[in-house]
């Protein structure tokens, strides 16, 4: 019997709970645009089935080159009767320039404005560039005192003080700050120095950020933090992400390596309790409601009110305690978090008394007096247990990000060095929230999305010339109808996966489990750049749980799986994206922190990180990406292959970012740090990044590598699979260049055509053709020597290795045609598509879901042959 796995998201507003399976819908593919005009059709869907009042929607839309857009003074949103909205429009990224740069055309624009939705509707709107009337705005004022910013939303007033970046607002006795315990019960609070900046000032929504440190009373700092506030025109309400930061600087052995990877390693900071404290001034008769799982509970706040969530409350909510290795033998898990959970789900107490328990709490909070109301709120409250909200007869409220009331009572949180942690947070000084866990949204259509370039090269699904490949990615989301019996030991599908192992938690939510190894827990840290993959299948398709699916992957990506820190003088670890290498490693002492996984070879999540950032406005996974591409540069620079490249600026020959060259599997790291340091010149326009994308090109030409003229009889081995990531890579810098109106000065596209000339020369595969077509494929090494004839699979250079690695031998083959119109290329392209997509685990597989490293492959690579095949000519 098929099982539908749940990826649940719980939606709350006043009385009204709900818990959502979220389904795709049907995407209008339809909208396109002409040269020059923009007008956008934006559909904004409530699927909660709870009515939205002026709801706030922030989205980013995908702005195409050829519209041109520089003046932004023209632009509009309109609604279905083709009234202006209110609305707000930010540009965050440029067509061959800086986001500043106002003479580059728009790439992405964000936009913000209200919303009403009634339960279950569709509402339409127009993003258009032809001027017209002006809406009325809302009241939104941002005023810059010495001592403190003001912000005046019409509906409430709140301030943030330059002292000690405390939030003062309506019917607050004192204002909201952060306060840790740390286990020897020392006090450390947010009330110290702190640098307040308002980041976004505009007529629908402000940004302020503070930065600061958690001190005790003697101003001993214990961890930092940032918040980043946003204010909404019109609205009482503050949606704050409030960013949890140990940024001691990892610990080096004596050797220069970093020795943070273990949970309690040297750096790591202990707490047993960090919350954030409102202290109201609502007056008598005080009463509460406590949005667990369906009707909240509600009543007069004679004692103290506890809303906690202990573990997932998922079916497999206890699957790190009652672990067994593959013969059955217990496991002990700890010290991973998960491994201290002590019930299932939720519950709410009175006094100490339960009054309601179940499994997902909506996670909100509300107390009410005579003098007014405030509600506190945490997104994805249950998936990032445990979590607290706390109400006090006097008013006060807390809501415990890291709670004391998790764990044995020795247990304490760790944040290793340079481990950051990210809470969504609503509060307002009303009885109501927006429906915070399930934000509105403006989607374009799936034409527009993948049409607009921004994207990369990519298109719409085509089921009807690649039926294997397309039905491959519903079965990663939907159960397999051909999965029958005797695969019981294998997920049902992606989210069947994320259930079954668990992922949820403060560390783990977001990230896919390594469901082949590692006892099913193992964090796979985006590899291979799965986030980017997601996003590419929601953009062409429009089904909305790979846009869930992607969002809080990256969030905590952006969190987690950056070492963020910044030694003097640098290190080359500073920055660097925790990456999966060493296998079976089942991440009970180092979850997310694989012992060889500091090394660009194994560091993704750049493209998807900005895609975050570029679609929701999430500031946190902006930042992130800077980190990264900063230490990519930094260690290009340094890498001791291309001093000769830097020779004038100083190269220290201590980057350790590249192999020998693009043989043994030195093409993966090649790619990484290509298609990083493309990103980051793409996203800031900063030459640095720029310069060091131009030396490995240069450095990893065709020509220099020892087998470009076939075998040499040397005992080595290159792989192609590698190659082709690479190729992936290179063609990425190809279009950047082409973007900035750059010339190709290091022939990328000599190198390109090179490399995919000996790829169908010495390593290509012909294989017997299927009832779609003929196959092709390539060995997974290839040797110099050129060896055949050896038993047992993937030792020789004849033997084929079948799986939807050959997507990515399928862009380079098209690539090459993009580049030399040789229609050979694009022949061999499909034969390597073929055989991806029919077989992408093994040679006579069945179309289902099998493990997550297949979902990688297939989602995020073949795009640019799916791009390209549908441009061909007949």
């Amino acid at each position: 019997m098929m099982k539908t796995s749940r990826y649940i998201t719980t939606v709350c507003m006043g009385l009204a709970c709900l818990a959502v399976i979220l389904r795709g819908p049907k995407v209008d593919t339809t909208a396109a645009w002409q040269p020059g005009a923009l007008n956008v059709p934006l559909t904004v869907q409530e699927t909660t089935g709870a009515a939205r009042t002026n709801e706030p929607v922030t989205s980013g839309v995908p702005i195409p080159r050829d519209t041109n857009l520089t003046n932004l003074s023209a632009l509009r949103l309109l609604d279905s009767a083709g009234r202006p909205v209110a609305a707000q429009f930010t540009p965050l990224a440029r067509w061959g320039g800086a986001p500043g740069d106002a003479s580059k055309p728009v790439r992405w624009l964000l936009l913000d404005f209200q919303a009403d939705a009634p339960a279950r509707s569709t509402k339409s709107f127009r993003l258009v560039s032809s001027g017209g009337a002006s809406p009325a705005f809302p009241r939104l004022v941002v005023s810059d005192a010495r001592s403190a910013i003001g912000i005046d939303t019409g509906a409430a007033q709140f301030s943030i003080s330059k002292i000690d970046g405390g939030l003062s607002g309506p019917h607050l006795a004192a204002p909201v700050y952060g306060r840790a315990l740390d286990p020897d019960g020392r006090v450390y609070t947010t009330t110290g120095l702190v640098t307040v900046t308002v980041a976004l000032s505009g007529p629908m929504r402000a940004s302020v950020h503070v930065k600061g440190t958690y001190r005790d009373a003697g101003g001993n700092a214990r961890l930092h933090y940032t918040s980043r506030y946003w204010f909404y025109a019109g609205q009482p309400f503050v949606r704050l992400s409030h960013t949890v930061e140990n940024n001691t600087l990892c610990r080096l052995d004596e050797f220069g390596q970093p020795t943070c990877y273990d949970i309690g390693s040297g750096g790591s900071v202990t707490v047993t309790d960090v919350s954030l404290v409102l202290s109201t001034d609502l007056g008598s008769n005080p009463t509460y409601q406590a949005a667990g799982e369906g009707t909240p509970t509600s009543g007069r706040l004679t004692g103290d009110v506890l809303l906690y969530q202990d573990s997932s409350g998922a079916d497999h909510w206890n699957r790190l305690p009652t672990m067994t290795d593959w013969e059955g033998h217990r496991l002990d898990a700890r010290p991973r978090m998960q491994a201290y959970v002590r019930f299932r789900g939720y519950r709410t107490t009175l006094g100490g008394a339960i009054l309601d328990s179940s499994n997902h709490a909506a996670g909100w909070l509300s107390v009410a007096g005579t003098n007014g109301a405030w509600v506190v709120g945490v997104r994805d409250f249950w998936q990032n247990f445990p979590k607290a909200l706390r109400a006090a007869p006097n008013g006060a409220l807390q809501i415990g990000l890291f709670p004391d009331e998790f764990g044995p009572s020795d247990f304490a949180f760790t944040l290793r060095a340079g481990e950051h942690k990210t809470h969504e947070v609503w509060l307002a000084p009303s009885p109501g929230l927006p429906i915070f866990s399930s934000p509105l949204f403006a989607q374009a259509p799936a034409l527009w999305y993948v049409s607009s370039g921004a994207f990369g090269l990519t298109v719409l699904r085509n089921a009807p010339d690649w039926p294997d490949h397309e039905q491959f990615i519903d079965y990663q989301l939907t159960t397999s109808l051909e999965r029958q019996g005797g695969w019981e030991d294998y997920f049902d599908n992606l989210l069947d996966a994320i259930e079954g192992s668990d992922f949820y938690g403060i560390v783990d939510y977001g990230d896919w489990p390594i469901d082949y190894e590692g006892f099913e827990v193992a964090p796979l840290n985006c590899k291979y750049d799965y986030d980017e993959g997601m996003w590419l299948q929601w953009a062409r398709g429009g089904d909305p749980r790979w846009f869930g699916l992607a969002e809080a992957a990256d969030r905590h990506f952006a969190d987690i799986d950056i070492l963020h820190n910044l030694h003097d003088p640098r290190h080359w670890s500073d920055g660097i994206a925790f990456g999966h290498s060493y296998h079976d490693e089942p991440g009970f002492n180092n979850p997310h922190r694989n012992y060889g996984g500091n090394h660009p070879d194994t560091a993704f999540g750049m493209k998807g990180m900005l895609l975050t950032y570029y679609l929701t406005g999430y500031e946190k996974s902006y930042e992130s990406a800077l980190e990264l591409g900063n230490c990519i540069e930094y260690r290009l620079h340094n890498d001791e292959h291309l001093c000769r490249f830097f020779r004038a600026d100083g190269c220290n020959g201590e980057g350790y970012a590249l192999g020998d060259g693009l043989y043994a599997a030195g093409s993966r790291p090649a790619a990484n740090n290509l298609s990083i340091a493309v990103a980051a010149y793409r996203a800031t326009a900063d030459p640095r990044h720029l310069i060091v994308a131009d030396a490995l090109v240069d450095w990893a030409k065709a020509s220099a590598q020892p087998y470009i003229n076939g075998p040499t009889g040397e005992d080595q081995m290159m792989r192609p699979w590698m190659l082709n990531m690479y190729l992936r890579a290179l063609a990425d810098y190809l279009e950047m260049r082409s973007e900035f109106g750059r010339p190709d000065t290091y022939d990328a596209r000599g190198s390109f055509l090179a490399y995919t000339h000996w790829l169908r020369t010495y390593p290509w595969l012909n294989l017997t053709p299927i009832d779609t077509g003929a196959r092709a494929a390539y060995p997974y090494e290839w040797w110099f020597d050129g060896r055949t004839g050896i038993p047992g699979d993937d030792n020789d250079n004849r033997d084929p290795s079948i799986n939807n690695w050959l997507l990515l031998g399928a862009d380079a083959m098209a690539y090459a045609h993009r580049l030399s119109g040789e229609a050979d290329y694009l022949e061999r392209a499909a034969r390597l598509f073929r055989t991806g997509s029919r077989d992408p685990w093994y040679e006579g597989d069945l179309s289902f879901y099998s493990e997550t490293k297949q979902t990688i492959n297939s989602i995020t690579f073949g795009h640019i042959f799916l791009h390209v095949w549908a441009r061909r000519t007949p």
